[in-house]
């Protein structure tokens, strides 16, 4: 298991991170300073912690620099309907929910694109990040 996950917005990166031991490293209070941000990424990660981080592209490409073991966890394309409304209700901005219908299919296919350089797991439909950790890694979703 990676201990470094971008998530893609919506996926259910901090209700996993209340039912178990993962940090949701906020990349608001790095004001985009994707250095600093994934070096303390990569510094927790090198001792022990499991740490969740956002998946703009800037900050995939430096983790790839820097050789950090991580993966990419997005939606499928066709849920995009479905991200649009769970972002309207966790009370994202409207601007932030335009951004997205806008730009929802450039987001997900540039992430495809670099799969042949990073893991890149597609959830399936109507799943969550803690579905995907179900399925994929423990028996019991208690074993976290």
């Amino acid at each position: 298991m990676k201990n470094i996950i971008c998530g893609f917005a919506g996926i259910g990166k901090s209700t996993l991170m209340k039912m178990s031991d993962w940090v949701d490293l906020e990349s608001t209070p790095f004001a985009k300073n994707w250095d600093i941000y994934s070096d303390v990424a990569i510094h927790m990660a090198k001792n022990g912690h499991r740490v969740m981080l956002s998946c703009h592209k800037e900050l995939r490409d430096i983790l790839l620099e820097k050789g950090a073991d991580f993966e990419v966890i997005i939606p499928r394309i066709e849920d995009k309907k479905e991200y649009l409304r769970r972002y309207a209700e966790r009370g994202n901005t409207e601007q932030f929910i335009k951004l997205f219908e806008d730009k929802w299919e450039d987001f997900i296919n540039e992430i495809l694109a670099d799969s042949d350089k990073m893991n890149v797991v597609v959830l399936g439909e109507n799943e969550y990040l803690v579905d995907y950790f179900e399925h994929e890694y423990y028996s019991s979703f208690e074993d976290i």
